[in-house]
């Protein structure tokens, strides 16, 4: 099927299974009928699929796969380990389409969801990634009362760093709301605010341990924080570094 890319794609994703064992190790055809439970005539007919597709080849009695075949199967289980943490961040149809949340931000993520009964679990995981980190650089959308407390107090007993890029009516509620609390982590030399407009719609922080991993935190909702995506993968933490960055490149320094 040279040039057929999707009847290509539609094999691999039918005989994954065979080829992963196949990647493995070579296989006689009745290997693989006892280590998938199918019929001979299945087999046969899926190696000579595979075969056609030059994915594999028979060689000495047994079934191999090509360089073609492990390239494919490499793209293959990349594809499907995307796919897979897309199916399991359902929660992200509440933000925007032109949201700039990238795949790489989502594979191997945990998310946290609140719920009636646990209305404040994402408030509370929050916290706990400020109690155990050393810094934190975030952008934000919202004022979480209960954050903001806990933030004052890691900043006010010297245990934080922040560096802070807030959009307009965070500052203004910040300021208007709880100007008191503020100004006592304001008055700290470890925080640093900034003033952005024009950010993302959803949370965004890095959360820095003592012993210097990071954590990305991912948070949004139509009423409050209702979803974290947490990840600390190295392709998570460049996204979220690189994010960032950006909104750092159109802030304006407050404090």
């Amino acid at each position: 099927m040279p040039g057929d890319v999707d009847a290509f794609a539609t094999l691999l994703v039918r005989r994954a299974p065979l080829l992963r064992l196949l990647n493995d190790a070579p296989k006689t055809k009745p290997e693989l009928v006892a280590e998938t439970d199918v019929s001979r005539s299945t087999v046969d007919r899926a190696v000579r699929d595979m075969e056609g597709a030059g994915v594999v080849e028979r060689r000495n009695g047994a079934v191999v796969l090509t360089l073609v075949g492990r390239l494919a199967l490499d793209s293959y289980e990349a594809f499907h380990a995307d796919i897979a943490s897309l199916a399991d961040c359902r929660a992200l149809r509440d933000l925007d389409a032109d949201a700039p949340i990238e795949v790489r931000a989502l594979r191997e993520c945990s998310v946290v969801a609140a719920s009636p009964n646990t209305p404040h679990r994402c408030v509370r995981e929050w916290i706990d990634r400020l109690r155990t980190a050393d810094r934190v650089e975030l952008y934000g959308t919202m004022v979480l009362p209960q954050v903001l407390d806990a933030l004052v107090d890691d900043v006010v007993d010297g245990s934080l760093d922040v560096e802070a890029y807030l959009v307009p009516p965070v500052i203004e509620a910040l300021v208007s709301d709880f100007g008191e609390r503020a100004q006592r982590a304001l008055d700290s030399d470890a925080v640093s605010i900034a003033e952005v407009e024009g950010g993302p719609s959803f949370d965004l922080a890095v959360f820095r341990g003592s012993d210097g991993s990071e954590t990305v935190c991912i948070g949004f909702g139509t009423h409050g924080l209702e979803y974290l995506v947490l990840n600390e993968t190295t392709e998570a933490v460049a996204w979220a570094h690189e994010r960032l960055a950006a909104v750092r490149s159109d802030a304006e320094p407050i404090a």
